[in-house]
């Protein structure tokens, strides 16, 4: 699934290749993932124009996960970093007291796919990132919606059990 160019820059640099480049894909959805010293790289692809989004969780809920949701509008890449408090209830991290922990954000639209990009730390800032290390067990709330608004509702989303 890589290299990926966005704004004339090669991000395949952001890969390295000697660690295992792992991948699933869900209800048309496909997320790649791998390991760094300190955080993993997630590249997510879906079959839409509105915003795709991905969530961790130790349990088989949406409630309690951190939502990670990016998008293209206007031609940028917008993301946020989110904490699952209810059904239909993610508030912005910030707003709960809490830091954004993503970063290495990037994203691309193009023939009705969104891609969007981010690294996040292996080890949780606070009490709503969860600890991601190598050969844990995670549940991923993979989620995408035909519209760009957050707020919007998900056209698909599937739990799936991985080890990282």
């Amino acid at each position: 699934m890589i290299p990926y160019y966005f704004s004339g820059l090669l991000l395949a640099a952001l890969w390295s290749p000697s660690q295992e480049i792992r991948s699933i894909e869900v209800g048309g959805m496909s997320i790649d993932w791998q390991e760094t010293a300190d955080a993993w790289i997630f590249t997510l692809t879906a079959p839409t124009d509105g915003w795709v989004a991905l969530g961790f969780n130790e349990q088989n809920n949406i409630v309690h996960a951190n939502l990670i949701m990016g998008a293209m509008k206007n031609g940028e890449v917008v993301f946020e970093d989110q904490y699952v408090v209810g059904a239909g209830l993610h508030p912005m991290i910030e707003t709960l007291g809490g830091t954004a922990a993503i970063y290495g954000l990037w994203g691309k639209e193009a023939t009705g796919r969104t891609t969007v990009g981010f690294s996040i730390p292996k080890v949780s800032n606070d009490g709503f990132h969860k600890n991601l290390s190598a050969g844990s067990q995670v549940w991923l709330i993979c989620a995408y919606s035909v519209s760009d608004d957050f707020d919007h509702h998900s056209r698909m989303r599937e739990h799936v059990r991985v080890k990282l």
